[in-house]
């Protein structure tokens, strides 16, 4: 009880931010069905086929692509598409308090990252909560020298989805970084256990439709194959969804310079934090956006909900605030421009306003370089203002674009 007491600031951030939710998808799911609450809103896209598997099981489909632990725990469950999704929240906001007080993130910041544009997934039928809660416990084991952790978060991520993919080359990436005799041992275990949770994705779909590892031609009926990007960059969805994935695919691309600057300048540990769940977060971010350029022919669709609703964007952003700087303008204009060429990957010169666009994206970045600049009390208090304004608006813009029934990831 004490100890709740002593973060009391956490609890309430967390629950005001869970009525704003409830509220919004309730006025959503109210003006949608025009007198009455409909659940319609909630099973769009990707969450009528987990609601498929929850009820029907796995047919020999396309619908082998998605891995079984949420489905399936749905399914158990029995709850209907408000319940489900209530539970998807509160296996959320836990998640989340346990991670901002494990690695003591301070209050102020948490309406930051509970507001990411993509985090309304969080409270629908759809595994991002699981997923969270699953990588959580990885970050957390990591943090606490806790291998159990990370093996049991292993092992559940791999049943949440085909996070095998980037989670292999992450752990060879944080046994390298180490800096010393690789511990042998501890890598193979945590590969046996990924390979064992990649058998039990197997083993369930067998039960339903009498098929071994059908996961695998399952990608390719949603165009993932291996082939050289297509440039500008796009996505589905129309000009603001292509601007959200751009902005995850920028943040991939952060990452993966993060971790060459760890490769390649030893001395960078003694700069910058950089424990065992920070590199594996920058090796999740990078290898995710590389996973996405590379067997996609150029389309970011759902890359926005894979790296804004994910537990390791947090970790990345908090790595780079922590490491305090002074105030120099030449920096945040040098992270202005870096960001503005990154974009013109995207297609940000087709047009005066594509540019203007992108160009408000990229300050709306430099905003989060310059918190860990900011020293004053007062200014960086305003920063956090402001980019509260801003993120709370984007979770409700694409939160409402969603349950209309538009894509967004």
């Amino acid at each position: 009880m004490n100890s709740l007491k002593s973060h009391w600031r956490h609890i309430t951030t967390i629950l005001l931010f869970a009525i704003l939710s409830a509220l919004l998808f309730f006025v959503c799911l109210k003006q949608i069905a025009d007198s009455c609450m409909d659940t319609d809103g909630l099973l769009n896209w990707d969450a009528k086929h987990y609601a498929f598997i929850a009820k029907q099981g796995y047919s020999s489909d396309f619908r082998t692509a998605f891995f079984p632990l949420f489905p399936k725990l749905w399914g158990v469950l029995g709850l209907s598409a408000i319940g489900i999704s209530i539970f998807n929240g509160l296996v959320y906001l836990i998640s989340f308090f346990w991670l901002s007080i494990v690695f003591r993130i301070p209050y102020q910041r948490l309406w930051l990252y509970l507001g990411l544009p993509t985090a309304f997934f969080f409270y629908l039928p759809y595994t991002e909560a699981l997923f969270f809660l699953t990588g959580s416990l990885v970050l957390i084991g990591m943090n606490k020298g806790k291998e159990s952790l990370v093996l049991l978060g292993l092992f559940l991520s791999v049943l949440c989805r085909p996070a095998f993919t980037v989670f292999i080359p992450a752990l060879f990436i944080i046994e390298y970084l180490d800096h010393r005799p690789w511990n042998i041992k501890r890598l193979l275990i945590r590969l046996l256990v990924i390979f064992l949770g990649l058998l039990s994705v197997s083993c369930i779909q067998w039960m339903d439709n009498g098929e071994w590892f059908t996961f695998f031609s399952a990608q390719e009926g949603w165009g993932n194959s291996l082939r050289l990007p297509e440039f500008p960059l796009s996505s589905w969805g129309g000009g603001p969804i292509v601007k959200l994935d751009g902005t995850a695919m920028l943040c991939a691309f952060l990452s993966g310079c993060g971790i060459l600057y760890l490769v390649f300048i030893p001395k960078s540990y003694e700069a910058w934090r950089c424990d065992p769940a920070t590199r594996f977060s920058l090796c999740y971010l990078a290898g995710i956006g590389l996973l996405v350029l590379l067997f996609r022919g150029g389309l970011m669709f759902s890359l926005s909900r894979f790296v804004f609703a994910s537990p390791f964007i947090i970790l990345a952003v908090e790595a780079v605030i922590a490491h305090r700087r002074e105030f120099n303008w030449k920096r945040i204009g040098s992270s202005f421009l870096v960001f503005s060429l990154f974009f013109l990957l995207i297609g940000s010169f087709v047009h005066l306003r594509q540019l203007l666009m992108f160009s408000g994206i990229a300050a709306y970045m430099s905003l989060w370089v310059m918190l860990s600049m900011v020293h004053k009390r007062g200014v960086r208090n305003a920063l956090y203002a402001a980019l509260t304004v801003i993120q709370t608006i984007l979770f409700c813009y694409y939160g409402y674009r969603f349950l209309i029934g538009d894509w967004v990831a």
